[in-house]
């Protein structure tokens, strides 16, 4: 790091590790869906995957219904909390192998381009990612983030990639 900058080489590698991740996007999933389905009961599993990758398609109806009764069937899909519970998980880890603020902020967006699509791509985590992505890289670069200004950046990212995902209620 010079200057508080993080090296091109490390920009480098952390495009690297980005494109090589979602090259094995599906690979990467399946293990995933395995790992939250090891050790548990089959219903706790399909939460664990609903809660994770967005799969909720395994979830009975009964704990769907739950879920909508006691109003938090919000945190049966993927979306800012899953993008703001992995930057705080990367966070400190990345503290632990000694890597500067800044250089670990990046990392965490490269998590983030990373679990996005690992979680489905849906119009939800779309946003939230786009906008947790924003959010830490105006931190990089020294700027207050904006959540006016991320939202709107966010809306427009996700139109241009899907422009119905506007009449989504998810979105």
């Amino acid at each position: 790091m010079r200057n508080g900058r993080p090296s091109p080489i490390v920009v480098l590698g952390m495009l690297l590790v980005v494109v090589l991740a979602l090259g094995h996007r599906d690979q990467i999933r399946e293990r995933a869906e395995l790992a939250l389905g090891s050790g548990m009961p089959a219903r706790e599993a399909a939460l664990a995957r609903g809660f994770v990758l967005g799969e909720d398609e395994r979830i009975d109806a009964a704990t769907v219904e739950d879920f909508r009764r006691a109003g938090l069937s919000h945190l049966l899909a993927v979306s800012g909390q899953n993008v703001a519970l992995l930057a705080l998980l990367a966070m400190p880890l990345l503290a632990l192998l000694g890597m500067p603020l800044r250089v670990r902020l990046l990392w965490v967006v490269a998590a983030i381009a990373v679990y996005v699509p690992l979680a489905g791509g849906g119009p939800s985590i779309v946003r939230a990612g786009v906008m947790g992505a924003l959010t830490l890289l105006a931190t990089v670069g020294g700027r207050r983030a904006s959540r006016l200004y991320a939202l709107a950046i966010a809306a427009v990212v996700t139109l241009a990639i899907d422009p119905r995902i506007g009449a989504d209620v998810g979105w």
